[in-house]
């Protein structure tokens, strides 16, 4: 039973580490284009990644910071996708 449920889980590590590889090389498809890279430039300015988050209203603050939690991962992606191309839109978006 112990050998049944290990064998399950390395099968569930093989298929995430599978979806993550195949996301990532979706993504670097998507980032050799340069209307792709546009499109993503256009998701991490909606999420407010590099934007100031302003502090003098708490529910403007709040939506502010969820959306800039959601870019840091879009940006976290398109780093580890790509990392010269994540540093250059950095210092575009800046």
């Amino acid at each position: 039973m112990e050998q049944v449920d290990q064998t399950r889980r390395e099968q569930k590590q093989a298929e995430g580490r599978t979806k993550k590889e195949q996301r990532m090389d979706d993504l670097r498809w998507i980032l050799r284009d340069p209307r792709g890279r546009r499109y993503m430039k256009g998701m991490l300015t909606f999420h407010a990644v590099f934007a100031h988050i302003p502090t003098n209203n708490k529910d403007e603050m709040m939506k502010t910071l969820g959306k800039h939690e959601a870019g840091k991962k879009i940006y976290g992606e398109i780093f580890e996708a790509n990392q010269g191309l994540a540093l250059e839109m950095f210092g575009e978006l800046i």
